[in-house]
């Protein structure tokens, strides 16, 4: 989302942007310990390289190339005091 539309939000919608965010953001930080640990398990315990080990790292990078996403709606919170 861009400020634009942020701007335009209600504080009601705003909020509610907010819970999204702080669900989402735990979800992500599960997944990726959850992704990590796969690609440890797989490569120390079973001594398997190469494509198995890396789809769990590309998977971890889209996650954390989504939380850059959500930095605009961080931003915004903090200016209106809802983070």
């Amino acid at each position: 989302m861009t400020k634009e539309e942020l701007h335009n939000l209600s504080e009601d919608k705003l909020q509610e942007k907010a819970k999204e965010l702080k669900l989402s953001r735990i979800t992500r930080a599960i997944l990726i310990g959850l992704l990590a640990g796969v690609t440890i398990w797989g490569g120390v315990a079973h001594q398997r390289y190469g494509v198995s080990l890396l789809i769990p790292l590309y998977f971890i990078v889209m996650l954390f190339r989504k939380d850059k996403k959500d930095k605009v709606l961080k931003e915004m919170l903090k200016e209106l005091g809802l983070l």
